[in-house]
């Protein structure tokens, strides 16, 4: 999965696309102002802030390699990740 985001060094309304990997469950969290995935690549659960720039892909929790993690929700009251 691709998602396009504004590129790092410009400023000025240059997008690219950030390649997510095999992703499997998708979710957005409002108040981090973040999306989070599961990807089956690498069974992992990842992060991407939105509202910071220059916001790289961030591992949240790698699982074992005999994982596939699928969905994937939030409860952002409690600051929960559920898979």
């Amino acid at each position: 999965m691709f998602l396009l985001t504004r590129h790092p060094t410009f400023d000025f309304g240059f997008y690219y696309f950030l390649d997510l990997g095999a992703v499997e469950g998708i979710v957005y969290e409002p108040l981090e102002n973040a999306i989070l995935w599961t990807c089956n690549n690498n069974a992992s659960i990842n992060k991407l802030k939105l509202s910071v720039n220059n916001s790289k892909p961030e591992i949240i929790y790698r699982l074992s390699v005999d994982d596939k993690p699928r969905g994937i929700d939030v409860d952002s009251c409690e600051q929960w990740v559920i898979c």
